[in-house]
């Protein structure tokens, strides 16, 4: 699904004397199919604009477009069916006694036929690289990664065109942060949907994005394509890119290097100290 925003504000009311405005006349429009990252520190309007985005927040001012519909007009229920959110740390929604209820219950109250539940959580317990014995134990008996793919694995059972993640690798050791996001990138490809990701991780945006928003108070700073959002200097660059941009400063020119071993030791014996330093200073 392509997504416009035009003119969207969004006013949190605290109190009857006070409101906050966390996003303020944001306009973009992102294509169907994007693999989109949102960008901006704690209280930026992320969240916010995600849940815009979601249906589970109405605009105060403007509008969020999907595919030309505007997503908040009471006919465009059918849209909204098509929306698959999952929030940090999904397993805490799980609540099915077995695997299997909790795959199953979506599509059950949509009132699919058992062959078609079981043909499709045959489909996507291979999405989310888990084992079919799993299926009728307890998912509170399940490790932690196992639990949150079931609990990812019940949304994706709905076949939501637009994927909204948030903050999906929290809490994860870098191994099982990988293999989340191929689970993702796996659904995206397979389903021809549009991901949309809140993060942190600047390294995840230049590894799994192709389109960036970057949000700040409120306000849009950058949106477009990633690399051009990269380049142009609004936004905090990824490890690797502020390392290689550090590297064409004249003060961090590393000497002579004959192979890979001595390029690890000068790193890690000489730039990274001196980053320590300016750090500490």
């Amino acid at each position: 699904m392509d997504v416009c925003f035009k003119d969207v504000s969004y006013q949190y009311e605290t109190n009857q004397a006070t409101s906050y405005k966390a996003l303020q006349e944001v306009s973009f429009f992102i294509p169907d199919g994007s693999f989109t990252a949102v960008i901006g520190k704690t209280g930026s309007g992320k969240s916010t604009l995600v849940q815009l985005l979601a249906g589970l927040l109405k605009p105060t001012t403007g509008a969020v477009l999907l595919n030309g519909h505007t997503l908040h007009e009471d006919q465009n229920q059918l849209i909204r069916n098509h929306i698959g959110y999952v929030f940090q740390y999904p397993e805490h929604q799980l609540f099915a006694e077995t695997v299997y209820e909790e795959l199953a219950f979506g599509l059950k109250l949509a009132g699919k036929q058992k062959e078609q539940i079981e043909q499709r959580i045959e489909e996507i317990m291979k999405v989310v690289e888990l084992e079919s014995e799993i299926l009728q134990r307890s998912p509170f008996h399940l490790s932690g990664g196992q639990m949150r793919r079931v609990a990812i694995a019940a949304i994706l059972m709905m076949k939501p065109k637009l994927l909204l993640i948030d903050e999906p690798t929290a809490g994860l050791d870098p191994q099982l942060k990988e293999g989340m996001m191929k689970v993702f990138q796996r659904y995206k490809k397979q389903e021809h949907a549009t991901v949309w990701m809140v993060t942190h991780s600047m390294n995840d945006v230049a590894l799994y994005s192709d389109h960036c928003i970057a949000l700040e108070a409120g306000l849009l700073v950058r949106a477009g394509k990633t690399c051009d959002v990269l380049q142009s200097g609004d936004v905090p660059l990824p490890h690797t890119m502020a390392f290689a941009k550090a590297l064409m400063k004249h003060q961090h020119q590393p000497p002579f290097l004959k192979n890979t071993e001595e390029l690890v030791g000068w790193i890690t014996s000489s730039w990274l100290k001196e980053k320590e330093n300016e750090h500490n200073g």
